[in-house]
């Protein structure tokens, strides 16, 4: 299937994707980077500092564990593309009501919409690496996708020392509603070019869900 796939999408379109899902991968490294670093600001903005990072803690370690298997379902049942879009929304929404967040209440149910959104990215980043890639090879480009949490080591620390002053930390929030969706874009409507064409043809492509390619089969 991974051979019939890349062969019609052509190597232009299979590098336009590896670069998108590439950069991607460097801004969710950026934003856990970062972001981290704002919570004690958050919390203490909203006069709960203990209580409130306990409860964050908490909340995005359940949620982050129990949202990746109904994310695989869902590719599993639809398509690679769509499921970027489900969990891009959850994603950017989410650090929209962080970063606009009037309570400790809102802030924490926006974290909870991206703790969605980065599993999700993350499983899914994985698994059109695997569909892109011949399984010796697979392990390399797997760890690459992680080699921007090196890279962004280097100015990490001056975005968080920029943005610790007053509430500029709601837009250390905010800008990755704005990074992460013109980051993906490409990938996502590459994607769902390639399902459509694939489907015309009666094929499978790299976009196309694990039911459809069992189907194939």
């Amino acid at each position: 299937v991974r051979r019939v796939a890349q062969g019609k999408a052509g190597k232009a379109t299979i590098w336009a994707i590896a670069i998108s899902i590439m950069i991607t991968s460097w801004a969710y490294a950026l934003d856990n980077g970062t972001t981290y670093s704002f919570n004690p600001l958050a919390t203490s903005a909203f006069a709960s500092h203990s209580a409130g990072l306990s409860a964050l803690q908490i909340a995005t370690s359940i949620i982050s564990a129990v949202s990746k298997p109904f994310i695989a379902k869902i590719s599993d049942i639809t398509s690679r593309p769509y499921t970027y879009i489900i969990i891009l929304f959850f994603y950017a929404v989410g650090y929209v009501i962080v970063a606009c967040s009037p309570t400790l209440a809102a802030y924490i149910v926006g974290q909870v919409f991206v703790s969605i959104g980065g599993s999700g990215l993350n499983l899914l980043n994985g698994l059109i690496v695997a569909d892109m890639t011949n399984l010796e090879w697979r392990g390399l480009v797997t760890a690459i996708l992680d080699a921007p949490f090196i890279i962004n080591t280097w100015f990490s620390g001056k975005i968080v020392s920029d943005l610790s002053t007053g509430n500029k930390w709601r837009w250390g929030y905010g800008m990755f509603a704005i990074i992460m969706p013109v980051c993906l874009t490409p990938a996502i409507l590459v994607l769902i070019v390639l399902e459509k064409r694939a489907q015309k043809k009666g094929l499978v492509s790299i976009a196309s869900s694990s039911a459809a390619r069992r189907h194939a089969a």
